[in-house]
């Protein structure tokens, strides 16, 4: 029996399952490959528009897709972060594509899954906006460079230490060697609980720059452990979101596609200043 016939076998199985628990476990049954390759025909099933294109978590699935990303993330910052704003966002408003979002909106596209053809193969996208992609790089960068400092320092002691003793300089008990570590432990969870105080700050700041610039998006193409292909779309303001549209999703990113310098140049930009921030509270 060829591949073809194996992955129709194993798809038609999927797709007479009764339950969500019982589909997990069919496709549980498969390797890595073969997995793939039932989704990839599975999602021309389940997705829409040129691209066969679908959100992946629960929290989107429960809305219809609408005309453009800006409109489709309005009825989930709604409901998870303003369940009490005026106007309430009907259906009938959201197929409105050039409705204003609310003053106080703030997109909810944290590297949210989705799943669509790029490129003519399957891939699993992870969609951001710009605030939200630079944010989270900052936060992984000003963490790495926590433990490279204190690594680093703890190495100089050690190594200071071990020079010391060797000449008989000091003994055996006049250096606590725990020191760099407790400071280090003491930055990494002070640190988180710093930056997620500030984090509103820095949204706020970032957002609003990106949103009087020119819409553009930024495409990033990776591959996991098991060797299966990732794409992170970002795009970079609200002009961008308004005019993705998720039926010509490829379409539209693909028209508005900008080198990824600019990205990596907020990023670092806004790690400098974070790190200046922690040097100064003596981190």
């Amino acid at each position: 029996m060829n591949s073809k016939n194996i992955y129709k076998i194993h798809l038609d199985k999927y797709l007479s399952a009764r339950s969500p628990l019982e589909r997990e476990q069919l496709l549980g049954q498969l390797t890595d490959f073969e997995r793939y390759q039932v989704e990839s025909e599975l999602q021309r099933h389940i997705g829409v528009g040129e691209d066969f294109f679908s959100f992946e978590s629960a929290k989107r699935q429960k809305d219809p897709i609408y005309d453009n990303l800006l409109n489709q993330d309005i009825p989930l910052w709604q409901r998870e972060c303003s369940p009490f704003s005026t106007p309430s966002y009907t259906k009938a408003h959201l197929k409105n594509i050039n409705l204003k979002a609310p003053a106080e909106y703030t997109n909810q596209y944290m590297g949210e899954p989705i799943k669509l053809y790029y490129q003519s193969s399957l891939v699993y996208g992870h969609l951001y906006s710009a605030v939200h992609y630079i944010l989270h790089a900052v936060m992984q960068n000003v963490k790495a460079w926590g433990d490279a400092k204190y690594c680093h320092a703890i190495n100089n002691e050690l190594n200071d230490i071990h020079a010391k003793r060797k000449h008989n300089l000091i003994s055996m008990g006049t250096v606590n060697t725990d020191d760099y570590s407790q400071l280090k432990a003491y930055f990494q969870n002070h640190y988180s609980e710093w930056f997620s105080l500030h984090y509103m700050d820095w949204f706020l700041e970032v957002n609003e720059n990106l949103n009087h610039q020119t819409p553009s998006t930024f495409v990033r193409e990776f591959r996991d452990s098991q060797n299966l292909p990732h794409v992170e779309f970002i795009c970079k303001n609200q002009g961008s979101l308004r005019m993705v549209r998720p039926h010509h999703f490829v379409q539209d990113v693909t028209k508005m596609l900008s080198p990824n310098q600019y990205l990596d140049y907020e990023i670092d930009k806004l790690t400098g200043k974070v790190v200046k921030q922690c040097l100064k509270k003596g981190w």
